[in-house]
């Protein structure tokens, strides 16, 4: 979990904690290779298999929150998938057996924005 720097606050005053932001990942077979989709920004990844896709994805992730910032623009993060992606992960989670062979689901956590690392000029990395 992340958190403010304790440094920040005065002595004596209550620490708010940041929140992380989960991302529902939605993973499937697709031309005999595992995709990881991040649904709530319509980002795909590529592996051998689920975990793999997952570990590129979560870097592709990381590469549009920091551009995001970068530009101050928060409208390049936020691009659902198609619907059919979430009736497909909604089915997996709530009712493995019934779901299309071959699904899986994650949730992926994503730092708060302040937490984002940046270069010293305070550019993004």
């Amino acid at each position: 979990m992340y958190h403010y720097p304790y440094r920040d606050y005065p002595p004596g005053r209550m620490m708010n904690r940041a929140s992380e932001l989960h991302l529902s990942i939605l993973g499937y077979n697709e031309d005999d290779r595992w995709v990881a989709h991040a649904l709530e920004m319509d980002i795909l990844a590529y592996g051998a298999d689920f975990d793999d896709a997952c570990s590129q994805l979560e870097g592709l992730v990381m590469t549009q929150l920091r551009f995001a910032g970068e530009k101050k623009d928060l409208s390049l993060l936020w691009h659902p998938a198609p619907r059919k992606f979430f009736n497909r992960y909604i089915a997996a989670v709530l009712d493995s057996r019934s779901s299309e062979p071959g699904l899986q689901t994650r949730s992926m956590s994503i730092p708060p924005a302040h937490i984002i690392p940046t270069a010293p000029n305070g550019s993004c990395l």
